[in-house]
């Protein structure tokens, strides 16, 4: 049953016709924390009916309703103005959450929600604006004592549009625990009273001007308690990296579980990067522009000591080759991940060229943790990763014992598997998306998998989309006789 049918339910005549008074405090109480915690989950709309349904249950349950001021202060401004008039009058005009998500330009200069925003901001525990560009400044000049969620967005998708607010909150949110921030960059506001107790940072800056972020080392030592941090941007000033005089030491963030950056410069964050101290790192994610090896290396071989185990208690590996793109994902599960699973960490890395080097995480990664191994490759992306590139790979994964293959990556890892002789523990091979690998292949691989050749005499399960053509019924039936060969459909489990 879901959650809005459990609360229509307990709300029925027949059901809360026997509650006492003081269990029916209790649940109201319990529904308003509940309701609070929904509209703070911004994928989650939060209907305002089911609240004016408390009111039609019964005198009692109006009545009582009607006295929790809680359950009326979470507002969302597209409602019609009447209900939001009736919400603010029941939650004594002090409304702890406020939410707008708005195409129109202009709509908020002009309307009395604009002014709702403004009058309230003292109260405020969370605000939530999706609007167009100049639509959200004017009535954001006020200080913010009480507010601990901000999310502010600019929903134009035009680099001309990103807005500087000199003076959001007359740079005064000094209870700040969470920041959301996209196409919109509020400078003063990451002061240190502003942000010694954020837990939460994300900004999103797809412009190709430069964010201008403070100096990330003096933004961390100043947030002691962030857990978790996300920067998306095309490009960083080089005063983001660059501590002061009397920055030069270690960063301890003992409570930071996720830190994702993208498009960092790698020779100038690496520097940085090796200075923090991670105890309780849970999941990372780093992007970068490659211009060489020598580069990546940069960030890859002076990780941080805490990075180094979560590297090492990883048992997945997953390279993957787009376009432009070369992704490295390590998951702690032993095991082929699917579409919703999170890696602990992933490296992308954005070569000038389209010739992709595994070489700099062959030397980095932790091949002796690593039990499964994957490689996938979009249409296009065939032959960006070398025949010695991917040997050099190979031949370090010692105890891999299940591989998935997947789209053009066949015809590279083909290519190594018939000249090289690699490491013999693999017990379950999957090949994916790969028709073409199988048309031109097919029957040959065949062949060695009924000689158990080098690299394929321990295997003991093979799972794939379809039997090539041209593979006899005795050729297949000799397989199967030491392999077990299933179809499976890749839709449902995978996706490039």
């Amino acid at each position: 049953m879901s959650s809005k049918s459990r609360q229509t339910d307990l709300f029925s005549r027949q059901n809360s016709a026997v509650f006492p008074n003081e269990l029916v405090l209790e649940i109201l109480r319990w529904y308003s924390d509940f309701l609070k915690s929904e509209f703070f989950e911004s994928t989650k709309e939060v209907s305002f009916k089911l609240r004016i349904k408390l009111l039609h249950v019964s005198h009692s349950w109006s009545a009582i309703a009607l006295s929790i001021p809680e359950l009326w202060r979470n507002i969302d401004l597209t409602w019609p103005p009447n209900v939001i008039d009736d919400f603010m009058t029941r939650g004594k005009n002090v409304p702890t959450s406020l939410e707008l998500v708005s195409k129109a330009h202009g709509e908020v200069l002009h309307d009395i929600r604009g002014l709702i925003i403004a009058q309230h901001l003292d109260s405020l525990e969370r605000l939530r604006l999706i609007l167009p560009c100049g639509c959200i400044e004017p009535h954001l000049n006020i200080p913010a004592p009480r507010l601990k969620h901000l999310e502010l967005a600019c929903n134009t998708n035009k680099s001309r549009y990103n807005m500087y607010f000199e003076s959001l909150f007359q740079n005064n949110a000094p209870s700040l625990e969470s920041i959301t921030l996209e196409n919109i960059w509020p400078p003063q506001l990451m002061i240190s009273s502003n942000v010694r107790h954020l837990k939460a940072f994300e900004v999103s800056w797809p412009s190709n001007t430069q964010l201008p972020i403070p100096c990330l080392p003096r933004f961390l030592t100043a947030s002691p308690e962030l857990e978790q941090i996300s920067i998306s941007t095309n490009t960083f000033p080089r005063s983001f990296y660059c501590p002061s005089a009397h920055q030069k030491g270690p960063i301890t963030l003992a409570d930071l579980r996720k830190l994702s950056i993208s498009r960092v410069d790698v020779v100038l964050f690496g520097k940085l990067f090796r200075r923090l101290v991670l105890p309780n790192i849970e999941t990372l994610a780093l992007s970068w522009r490659s211009k060489g090896t020598n580069e990546d290396c940069e960030i890859l071989n002076h990780l941080p000591s805490d990075v180094q185990e979560l590297q090492a208690r990883c048992r997945t590996l997953h390279v993957h080759v787009t376009c432009s793109e070369l992704k490295i994902k390590l998951y702690r599960e032993d095991g082929f991940p699917n579409n919703s699973t999170t890696p602990a960490i992933m490296f992308t890395s954005v070569p000038k060229s389209h010739n992709f080097s595994l070489q700099p995480f062959s030397h980095s990664l932790p091949f002796e943790s690593i039990t499964t191994l994957v490689l996938s490759a979009r249409a296009k992306a065939k032959g960006q990763i070398s025949h010695s590139n991917l040997n050099e790979l190979l031949l370090k994964c010692h105890s891999v014992t299940k591989v998935k293959v997947a789209g053009s990556m066949a015809f590279t890892w083909w290519e190594v598997l018939t000249s090289s002789t690699l490491p013999s523990k693999l017990k379950h091979l999957e090949l994916m998306d790969c028709a073409s690998w199988l048309d031109e292949f097919g029957y040959a691989f065949f062949e060695r998998l009924h000689r158990r050749d080098e690299g394929l005499q321990d295997l003991q399960n093979l799972d794939l989309e379809n039997i090539p053509e041209g593979i006899s019924e005795y050729l297949l039936c000799s397989v199967r006789k030491t392999v077990v060969v299933r179809k499976v459909k890749h839709t449902s489990r995978w996706r490039l």
